[in-house]
């Protein structure tokens, strides 16, 4: 008996295969360095934060207005708030001159930029939306300069690859940085005119 159970175990045995991982990891492109430059006025990317149903290492696919699904197989690659904010800081040097970001605290910021993330994710065969609001701070005074919401939407293919639909959220995410405004009188003070 003893001996037929061990045959059983074995012959059972025999046909499983480890089952190949397909999960694909995706990143979006930074170029911050660890070090921050010296040069311009020096801008703090201080907190990037998501809206809870991006908090997850899953893609985000809308389904309909109101439904999520989470893409098992498709995941972010690291901490999509810290990707977020390397990709601003980029895009704050490339598009902002005379401003210097970076991630990393300096000590004495002149600007301080705070973002929350409120949608980012697609719809196949509609688009993929990005949707954040953000505040600028005077890095001194820690007067509020600017607080306003960019909304930036792309057409989206029927059937999209996930790395197409990824690097449609980049050029999103960057254009929405291009637009921003790194305002430096607070927003309650009038201009004066000659």
């Amino acid at each position: 008996m003893l001996c037929c159970l061990v045959s059983t175990l074995l012959v059972g045995c025999v046909g499983f295969e480890p089952t190949p991982d397909t999960t694909r990891f995706y990143v979006l492109n930074t170029h911050q360095q660890s070090s921050p430059m010296s040069q311009g006025k020096a801008v703090l990317v201080r907190n990037v934060s998501l809206a809870e149903y991006l908090d997850n290492s899953q893609i985000a696919q809308r389904e309909g207005s109101n439904r999520i699904i989470y893409l098992a197989q498709h995941r972010w690659a690291g901490s999509l708030d810290r990707m977020i904010t390397g990709v601003i800081a980029d895009e704050i040097n490339a598009n902002h001159p005379g401003h210097n970001a970076t991630m990393l605290e300096r000590g004495r910021e002149d600007l301080i930029v705070d973002v929350t993330v409120l949608r980012f994710d697609f719809h196949p065969g509609s688009e993929v939306a990005l949707q954040l609001e953000y505040i600028v701070v005077d890095g001194i005074s820690r007067e509020i300069l600017r607080h306003e919401r960019l909304d930036r939407q792309q057409a989206c293919p029927a059937h999209p690859s996930i790395e197409e639909v990824v690097n449609l959220m980049e050029i999103l995410l960057r254009g929405a940085v291009g637009d921003m405004k790194l305002k430096s009188q607070p927003i309650n003070e009038t201009p004066i005119f000659p």
